[in-house]
């Protein structure tokens, strides 16, 4: 095998380890490496800096690297960089690709109303995040641009869940879809058209009122000042995801055990940097400098949260506090999930 074929094998390695410490379904990693003329070229996107520093730190330590020396060259994007554009889908659903062509796999069908984040786009199609965080290409055609306040008036105010696949005139309202509600009976559509449905048809609801938060942050603030214990579940010591576990668990809602599996349930918030997009009770998720998901705590609204510590146990803390290392947690800190739905 020749020294530069040698180098791109463990180059490639290198990446898809990194690549496999997230879920590339719901947080972006597609890097590919091209070693040519002494100099490695990393091209593609990820989803947050930690992901990029990770994939250089650990390119670095590579012997083949260390050995040949090639100029390093990253042409990595950081999505999580970039100016976000908020878009609803207008159809009964769309279709979300996994590749921006029209025979591309099909992850997912995103159903109307509901609000979609955009990164990027390429040729025909939006490279968007649906409201669970499924990432993939959506038709220009198929979406509505909206502004910022739309957005978060969809995503914490008033909304109202279609219970029965019902018609409209000539539109159709699949089961499941969901609109912002200006009140119990009536639907706001991405055309800004107001329609009445009823009761039988539409359940209206508002996260920013749901009333089992009080009682999880009641639940969570009840363990101040409880020691952290690496796999521990009880008052006598507990762990980052142990704590978000038994909390949640307090409320009938199972979670999974880790903070990998944990990030994977409920619905994608958080994404504006402002917090904005964060209500309290959302679980909020932080990632380390290798590029997996290392911590989680409990939101108490804006960018305070509740969560373990190695030094303090089960404390409160801000995004701008610092950490064991004296790093701010707002270096860290990635996305929330609202499993309060």
């Amino acid at each position: 095998m020749s020294g530069n074929n040698s180098i791109g094998c463990q180059v490639q390695l290198c990446l898809e380890k990194i690549g496999t410490r997230v879920n590339t379904r719901n947080i972006a990693f597609q890097v590919t490496p091209n070693l040519n003329n002494g100099k490695l070229l990393l091209n593609g996107f990820v989803q947050f800096p930690q992901q990029k520093t990770a994939i250089l730190n650990t390119l670095g330590k590579i012997p083949a690297i260390q050995k040949k020396k090639p100029a390093v060259l990253s042409r990595i994007k950081v999505l999580s960089k970039k100016k976000l554009r908020f878009f609803q889908v207008k159809f009964p659903y769309a279709r979300l690709r996994l590749e921006p062509r029209k025979n591309g796999e099909m992850g997912t069908q995103v159903l109307y109303g509901s609000f979609v984040l955009v990164y990027f786009s390429k040729g025909r199609y939006h490279y968007c995040s649906d409201p669970s965080g499924y990432l993939g290409y959506i038709l220009k055609e198929e979406l509505q641009e909206k502004t910022r306040k739309q957005y978060l008036r969809w995503l914490n105010g008033q909304r109202g869940r279609i219970l029965k696949t019902t018609r409209v005139g000539n539109m159709l309202l699949p089961l499941g879809a969901e609109f912002e509600c200006p009140d119990n009976e009536h639907i706001l559509l991405p055309s800004g058209k107001i329609i009445a449905l009823g009761k039988k048809h539409l359940l209206s609801y508002n996260p920013s009122q749901n009333k089992k938060v009080k009682t999880i942050l009641k639940h969570a603030q009840a363990y101040l000042g409880t020691p952290y214990k690496w796999g521990g579940l009880s008052f006598r010591g507990i762990d980052c995801s142990g704590f978000t576990q038994l909390v949640y668990l307090l409320l009938h809602i199972p979670l999974p055990r880790d903070t990998a599996q944990q990030i994977r349930f409920g619905r994608q918030v958080g994404m504006l940097g402002d917090f904005s997009d964060v209500l309290p009770g959302d679980l909020l998720f932080f990632m380390g400098g290798h590029g997996g998901i290392i911590h989680v705590g409990i939101s108490l609204g804006q960018d305070r949260f509740i969560h373990a510590t190695i030094k303090e146990g089960i404390t409160e803390s801000c995004m701008d506090d610092p950490d064991m290392g004296g790093n701010k947690y707002r270096n860290w800190y990635i996305l929330g999930r609202r499993i309060l739905v």
